[in-house]
């Protein structure tokens, strides 16, 4: 009985030190990882959107908060990025000079 109760204290204990501390650390290892919007969409994005897997995102005419929404929660065959792979401060960046690129004509279809 005394072994159940030093093991639920552990559990208890390791999950409140992964609920409280480890969203802080995924945040700390994410911030600063990419250089600039260039280095996030080079190492990131133009995998499957430079190469015909995905569709073109750049001259689409979207605004930042569809790049953001679509990217932390996926679209289609598109994964989700979390927060410890994309920091809100870099997807932010990189939404915003996408959407400053002047629209160009496509044929394909739209979200």
């Amino acid at each position: 009985m005394r072994n159940q109760a030093k093991t639920a204290a552990c559990i208890a204990a390791t999950a409140t030190l992964v609920l409280l501390g480890g969203f802080g650390m995924a945040r700390a290892q994410s911030a600063g990882q990419w250089k600039n919007p260039d280095h996030l969409y080079s190492k990131i994005c133009a995998n499957c959107h430079d190469t015909g897997v995905g569709p073109t995102i750049v001259g689409r005419d979207f605004k930042p908060d569809h790049y953001v929404t679509t990217v932390r929660h996926g679209s289609k065959a598109m994964p989700a990025f979390r927060i410890t792979e994309i920091d809100d401060a870099a997807l932010l960046n990189l939404a915003e000079q996408l959407a400053a690129v002047p629209h160009m004509e496509t044929t394909e279809v739209k979200p």
